[in-house]
């Protein structure tokens, strides 16, 4: 798979290497492309070719090549335009989420679905709707006068956020329960901004009903900071981390991605030397301790 994924690498940068008009990030855009592509016609071989493959031999096909297309992709990236920390950092990030992904996107049990989540303004109406029929019941005394500002409180508090999006990372339902995702490769010192919308994102769903949130974190918990701390303390996320966020992801989907990535995922071993070095050369190694 690395030979092969390799020789689509080569065509994209004898490709890119003919256009010397193009500044780095357009000739990092191609490559990223072709390797991309690359990878959707993988996958597509594989689920074309299952044979009598059960789910569980799918998905671990599925993760080999995705592996293998991870390991060229950032090494012909970093050809025509280098990582810097952060670039890599997100890059990472991005990569890992994409790699739990697939367990649910071909799940090794039956009962498990990625769904649509909610959407803001059809939340908006229903609350809108349920205060219309209410007062439109109402002869108004005390109690019920008290009831009517709960829901015009509550509409107010969806309409203050109204400019957050309720769309996580991942929706899913299993065994009727629904879940909603959002996956994190680690907390760093900026994280203020986006701690603050996970906690007004966790507040709306709460009031929405019907959901578990769920944070997944590749770091362990020691190596994040407060406004980790500050998440994984609140009422409003089951916040996993490392090992744990694999152990809920096995539960959930079935399959032991963490085991998987133990016995299959060998950065040192499977990158080229120059890739290799450079990585060590920039203190880079360890955003890749999956």
């Amino acid at each position: 798979m690395l030979a092969s994924y390799r020789a689509d690498a080569l065509t994209a940068l004898s490709s890119v290497k003919k256009q010397p008009e193009l500044d780095k990030k357009k000739r990092a855009s191609l490559v990223n492309k072709a390797l991309r592509d690359a990878r959707e016609a993988s996958i597509q071989s594989i689920k074309a070719n299952v044979a009598n493959d059960s789910p569980q031999v799918i998905l671990e096909k599925i993760l080999l090549s995705t592996y293998a297309n991870y390991v060229v992709l950032l090494e012909t990236r970093n050809k025509v335009w280098e990582y810097d920390y952060m670039s890599f950092s997100r890059r990472a990030g991005e990569l890992w989420e994409s790699l739990c992904k697939l367990c649910w996107d071909d799940p090794a049990r039956e009962d498990v679905k990625v769904i649509p989540g909610p959407v803001f303004e059809d939340e908006r109406k229903k609350v809108i709707k349920e205060v219309l029929d209410y007062v439109d019941e109402l002869n108004l005394p005390t109690v019920e006068k008290e009831k009517l500002l709960g829901y015009h409180a509550q509409l107010l508090r969806l309409g203050s956020a109204a400019r957050v999006s309720l769309k996580l990372d991942l929706h899913y339902e299993v065994q009727g329960r629904k879940c909603a995702v959002d996956f994190k490769n680690s907390f760093n010192s900026n994280e203020k901004g986006n701690t603050e919308r996970l906690t007004t994102v966790g507040e709306m769903y709460q009031q929405i009903g019907g959901h578990e949130l769920l944070m997944l974190v590749r770091e362990e918990a020691e190596g994040n900071n407060h406004y980790f701390q500050a998440l994984s303390n609140s009422p409003l996320w089951d916040v996993y981390c490392g090992d744990k966020a694999y152990a809920r992801i096995q539960e959930d989907t079935g399959f032991a991605l963490g085991e998987w990535i133990r016995e299959n995922v060998n950065w040192d071993e499977d990158f080229s030397t120059e890739m290799r070095d450079f990585l060590n050369a920039k203190k880079l190694r360890n955003y890749l301790k999956w």
